[in-house]
């Protein structure tokens, strides 16, 4: 019973210390498949992603397609590749071609109660960043929200070529920097809201 206490102890602090390990923007961006994307902690599904970004970029402004027809070009090339890819021999020149078995295209129940909780935990941090500006209480966390509609009103201004040139690393590169230097953003942040908060009673008593 002794062995079995401490080894309980033991699996709670190390639980206890995963948690603390997670960044705010991890949990910001739901803690899934999403975070492990923008963040690079998954780097073969960001490179793919990136790829995917790529073909959808040449197809739409390089080509000149519509969305419509970008996206039906992508559906057939896939569409082509899997059927070439299944009519190969499962050994061409002396090289193993590992073939896709339509498992490899099924998502199990758990993967997606996983998506779910993914999407669901993205909500609720939304809800929580609004609850928290309904209080008017964090300044720091009002500037953010500022800066970052402020971001999308000017990408929003350009056009679809250049808001996705910019956009695109902008998301990529900018989670990944804020989750680097979390701490000196957010004193950063800090110090200019406690810049901001001390001309806020001199101008109240002069309205008075």
């Amino acid at each position: 019973q002794d062995g079995l206490k401490r080894t309980i102890e033991s699996y709670s602090h190390m639980q206890a210390q995963n948690q603390r390990s997670i960044s705010k923007t991890s949990i910001l961006l739901g803690n899934g498949n999403v975070a492990k994307t923008l963040l690079w902690e998954d780097s073969k599904q960001t490179m793919t992603v990136l790829l995917l970004l790529a073909v959808i970029y040449y197809q739409l402004f390089t080509c000149g397609y519509t969305i419509i027809t970008a996206m039906a070009k992508i559906f057939s090339l896939t569409a082509l590749f899997l059927f070439i890819h299944g009519m190969l021999p499962a050994n061409v020149f002396g090289h193993k071609i590992e073939k896709l078995e339509p498992s490899n295209f099924h998502i199990s129940q758990v993967e997606a109660h996983h998506i779910a909780c993914s999407v669901s935990s993205s909500w609720n941090s939304l809800v929580g960043v609004l609850k928290s500006l309904c209080r008017g209480n964090d300044w720091p966390l009002f500037l953010k929200v500022v800066f970052f509609l402020l971001v999308v009103s000017i990408l929003s201004a350009m056009s679809s070529e250049a808001a996705f040139k910019i956009g695109i690393p902008l998301i990529f590169i900018g989670f990944k920097a804020y989750e680097k230097w979390e701490d000196t953003i957010d004193s950063l942040v800090g110090d200019a809201c406690s810049f901001v908060l001390q001309f806020t009673p001199i101008q109240i008593s002069s309205r008075q």
